[in-house]
């Protein structure tokens, strides 16, 4: 994945999780990052300014890319209570994205249900080939 593919996921997955990552307005960072995403042409520095305008999405964004992977770390591995003797499995969280590509969203559990699109209100699609 080159780098402005990487910008360009890591905004994705950032607006699946703002709510509890912006230390500032979650809407008004989340309707920035969704204006540049729906762009006829992504600018990948036009995001990394968006990301950079608040401290908490600064902070998860700068670990994504120094780690070259979209995958935030509080959403990589999920432990859960496995059958009794049978040890605690990993559970890998599902990602599931927008068919127009601006909103990227991880199941954690094995019930959770995806939210519709907040910019399109479509149904997201589980990413089978994680």
């Amino acid at each position: 994945m080159d780098e402005a593919a990487l910008i360009r996921e890591i905004a994705c997955v950032v607006r699946g999780q703002i709510g509890v990552l912006a230390t500032g307005d979650p809407a008004a960072a989340d309707a920035r990052l969704a204006a540049v995403l729906n762009a006829p042409a992504v600018d990948p520095e036009r995001l990394l300014d968006v990301l950079e305008s608040d401290a908490g999405l600064h902070r998860v964004a700068a670990e994504a890319l120094a780690a070259g992977s979209p995958a935030l770390a509080s959403l990589a591995v999920v432990r859960s209570a496995g059958l009794p003797g049978h040890g605690d499995p990993d559970f890998l969280p599902t990602r599931f994205a927008c068919p127009e590509a601006d909103f990227v969203w991880y199941r954690r559990s094995v019930g959770g249900a995806p939210p519709a699109c907040p910019t399109h209100g479509a149904v997201l699609v589980a990413d089978r080939q994680q």
